[in-house]
């Protein structure tokens, strides 16, 4: 059989044009063809895949066998974290190449390279258990500016491999770029000395759990070391390779989440200065969800509520805490907030449990309280409830405040007395008389519905 070529398409030398004997297996082509390569881009990045397209540590076979030394200019876990989403689709078609015919090129835009790389990938699986990717840019750019990721930041992603005692057996370069760490600062030592001591529980927790089968392990957040005594917060994964002997180590992929930390952290400031601000509040106020139940109520609502002997746990306990009287309206105001999503304000009774003075009136907490006479003592609140949503425009709950009204009734409850009584007879004053005829005379319209309970002369 007559000797034939080998030639990658995009190959921009004779060099990359690879005789082949007809004696010659394919594996042997595979490496030939990779060797010339490498030695024709010196700026190139190589690195070793996984059956999975994520990187691994070279082989010390390819090493030994063909002079390729270890991976270079690699940052993230797999070459889709070095390549523009916009060219993600055309990586993954020619990964199926790869897979079906041994080899694959194709040519895509790296995240910081001014103009279009190449990148070749070959299957050495059967031989060394890798695949080998080699790529270059089309100009003269240097390939190792993709250390530092997008628009010149530190990388987000990195991977270290470690023995099975935890000791650091290899670090990437895009390791050192995250943390700071020079290769030989890293290498040697074990790992558990770059672990936040509160930390390290759940590290080693991870670690055994891992090492019990082979494969991945969970993930864990932790607080990673920096140099200049930082610290920056990662999530980890260690692979168990131990057993694989093209490797014989654990591979652990990092992922930089301190932005993620970060933001976690300003919505717990958040959330803890609106539960100290609601503590705080002079007013009762309650979480609703759309089902009714009550997911949030603050102090100052307990308070005002105290006829209810269980926890205010949905709609149905609130109603059942005020005055038997008020119930209805009070039902009646909730609902039509949750099916209508309509605002609504009503005035409510709640008994009230604690002593009270021979006045009719106690101090519980600072708030005043009312009794008419021949009454039970009440609180008065006002209750307005006002519906949510979220950005759809679907109602999601509501939010009920409850304002003890009892002093402001209790005020206007006396001016008015002042005003409809003479102070010498206490008898109705001829103003009073004259309204309550005019009254009877020309009632009011009625609107046909039960207006809200009034804090008027019925409370």
């Amino acid at each position: 059989m007559a000797n034939r070529a080998w030639e990658l398409s995009s190959g921009p030398s004779p060099a990359d044009r690879i005789v082949v004997n007809a004696a010659d297996e394919p594996a042997q082509v595979r490496e030939r063809a990779l060797a010339t390569i490498v030695a024709g881009h010196p700026e190139a990045i190589v690195t070793a895949l996984g059956r999975d397209s994520r990187f691994l540590p070279m082989p010390q076979s390819l090493a030994e066998g063909l002079g390729i030394g270890p991976s270079r200019g690699t940052v993230g876990r797999a070459p889709l974290d070095m390549v523009c989403p916009e060219d993600h689709l055309r990586v993954l078609s020619k990964w199926e190449a790869l897979v079906r015919q041994g080899h694959a090129e194709v040519g895509a835009r790296m995240l910081t390279w001014d103009s279009p790389a190449q990148l070749v990938a070959i299957d050495l699986f059967d031989r060394h258990g890798v695949a080998v990717l080699v790529a270059w840019p089309d100009a003269s750019v240097d390939s190792s500016t993709a250390l530092l990721g997008p628009a010149g930041r530190t990388p987000r992603i990195a991977r270290v491999a470690k023995d099975a005692l935890g000791k650091i057996t290899h670090v990437d370069e895009a390791t050192c770029a995250m943390f700071g760490w020079r290769p030989d600062e890293m290498v040697g030592h074990p790992s558990a000395e770059f672990i936040h001591p509160e930390d390290l529980p759940l590290a080693v927790d991870a670690w055994l759990g891992m090492l019990s089968e082979p494969g991945p392990g969970r993930r864990v957040r932790l607080r990673h070391a920096c140099t200049g005594d930082g610290w920056k917060w990662v999530e980890i994964v260690n692979q168990n390779l131990l057993s694989d002997e093209a490797h014989n180590c654990v591979l652990t992929d990092i992922v930089d989440i301190s932005d993620e930390m970060v933001a976690w952290e300003q919505v717990r400031d958040r959330e803890r200065l609106l539960e100290e601000m609601a503590q705080a509040l002079p007013v009762g106020i309650a979480r609703l969800t759309s089902d009714g139940q009550v997911v949030y109520a603050n102090p100052r609502l307990g308070e005002l509520v105290k006829g209810h002997a269980g926890p205010l746990s949905d709609l149905g306990a609130i109603v059942a805490s005020a005055d038997e009287r008020d119930r209805r309206a009070l039902r009646r105001a909730l609902d039509e907030v949750m099916r209508r999503g309509a605002e609504r304000s009503v005035m409510v009774r709640f008994p009230l449990t604690t002593g009270i003075d021979g006045n009719g009136v106690a101090n519980n907490n600072g708030g005043h309280h009312h009794r008419a006479r021949n009454e039970a003592p009440h609180v008065i609140c006002e209750v307005k409830v006002q519906p949510l949503g979220d950005e759809g425009g679907q109602r999601t709950g509501a939010i009920a405040c409850f304002s003890d009204v009892t002093e402001a009734v209790s005020l206007r409850r006396a001016l008015e007395h002042r005003a409809e009584t003479d102070e010498l007879t206490g008898c109705a004053n001829r103003r009073s008389v004259m309204e309550f005829l005019e009254h009877q005379v020309n009632p009011p319209v009625q609107l046909g519905h039960d207006a809200p309970v009034a804090a008027s002369r019925g409370l």
